[in-house]
């Protein structure tokens, strides 16, 4: 079980405050119509933007939401996708908070720069996905790219991805037929299957990776999105964290919790904080979400950053618990 924060004492953040502007993009994808439609992303990233805002102090103004409820002009597909990664570094200086969270599917294509191990590349789907690949998707060298190589020094950026991106995953098909209709039986999978011309690896040698489920002290070097950043040179000066919803060869659910339809790693990284509330350091708060998550899901959420100490670091800097009745599960914007 995680460590209860102590409230009689300011705890050092290992040098990491937040003292500039706070901004977040929040893209929830529920592919609404299509055989690979999803239910709970959406919830999942209205949820967090009240977080955001009732207990770290954001302002709607400086909160982007990407959904299928948003107007048509902020509907995630992959342009306006990449405009919003865009918009959430650019400006961006020493002290600044940025977040990112994604809820949908993610996938792998054929790797065509010959760098991934298994043959294949890491991506996230946006709405637009149905289209030709890789045109219609992002891979995780985009985001590397354009979002961590471009995260000026001083700036503390967490990731949080809630989606599949996992290899040995790729034969799966995800039907809407197989949902079960009672709603407290409910577990999808955000796993979207690729085109069959460019769902094979690259090198017919090319082996599906191992993952490592002990809960070891330490998380594991990661690969995709979390891929370089522990070990890169170029990242060692920035504060970056990046969340994985479930290890590279397993799923991250689309559930049911609380009375309504969300991601099984969102639910518990939510509900974790709450419990403790909203005081966490990084190390502690991954494992307390596994814990949340043994025994009812088959998902290992993993966590990367830049430097070891920065494990100890607090979530979003709240150095000190914080008393409210705010309940995450409450927001009447909620599909039950």
């Amino acid at each position: 079980k995680a460590p209860e924060i102590p409230e009689d004492k300011e705890l050092a953040d290992c040098g990491v405050t937040i003292l500039g502007k706070k901004k977040a993009l929040l893209v929830g994808i529920n592919y609404r119509g299509t055989p690979n439609e999803l239910r709970g992303c959406i919830n999942d990233v209205v949820k967090h933007k009240a977080v955001l805002m009732h207990i770290y102090g954001y302002q709607e103004a400086d909160i982007l939401m990407l959904t299928e409820d948003e107007h048509r002009l902020d509907w995630p597909c992959k342009r306006r996708m990449q405009a919003g990664l865009k918009w959430l570094v650019e400006g961006a200086s020493a002290g600044d908070s940025l977040l990112f969270h994604y809820s949908g599917h993610g996938s792998q294509m054929t790797d065509m720069t010959g760098s991934e191990p298994t043959g294949l590349s890491e991506c996230i789907c946006p709405l637009d996905c149905d289209k030709p690949w890789p045109e219609h998707i992002i891979l995780d060298t985009e985001i590397h790219t354009d979002v961590y190589d471009k995260l000026p020094d001083g700036v503390k950026l967490e990731c949080i991805f809630d989606c599949c991106h996992s290899g040995t995953v790729a034969n799966l098909e995800v039907f809407r037929e197989l949902v079960p209709m009672v709603p407290e039986e409910y577990n999808g999978i955000r796993y979207y299957p690729p085109p069959q011309a460019c769902c094979q690896p690259s090198s017919p040698s090319a082996s599906a990776l191992s993952c490592i489920r002990s809960g070891a002290a330490e998380p594991k070097k990661g690969s995709g999105f979390r891929k370089g950043v522990q070990t890169a040179a170029g990242y060692k000066d920035k504060h970056l964290w990046v969340y994985s919803g479930c290890q590279d060869n397993e799923t991250s659910a689309d559930a049911y919790e609380d009375a309504q339809y969300q991601g099984a790693f969102t639910w518990a990284f939510l509900k974790t904080l709450e419990d403790h509330r909203y005081s966490m350091r990084q190390g502690p708060l991954l494992h307390a979400i596994r814990d949340q998550l043994r025994g009812r899901y088959v998902q290992t959420p993993a966590l990367s950053t830049t430097s070891r100490e920065y494990f100890q670091t607090f979530h979003l800097a709240q150095t000190r618990p914080i008393s409210t009745g705010f309940k995450t599960c409450s927001s009447p914007t909620c599909r039950r």
